[in-house]
């Protein structure tokens, strides 16, 4: 039965390691001061929006004729539904 063991022959250990593998950096103890979760909350929830102004109806069927006229086609595709 073979193990996970690989053996190099001819390793020669470094003399010192590298900053990046020493492992005393990422344990030092750093202060930081902590927040409350009422910190991190806003306050105050912000205005919903995505509707336009007194537009009852959500679904929207435009021509192809108004989508090749439109002078911006991506806005004009963002509020249409179904083109016919």
């Amino acid at each position: 039965m073979r193990t996970g063991l690989l053996s190099i022959s001819g390793y020669l250990a470094p003399d010192k390691i590298d900053k990046f593998l020493d492992p005393k950096p990422a344990f030092i103890e750093v202060e930081i001061q902590a927040k409350a979760i009422k910190d991190l909350v806003p306050v105050k929830k912000p205005k919903a929006e995505g509707y336009t102004d007194g537009d009852l109806t959500v679904y929207h069927t435009f021509s192809t004729t108004a989508f090749l006229k439109a002078d911006n086609p991506v806005d004009f595709l963002s509020k249409a539904n179904e083109q016919t």
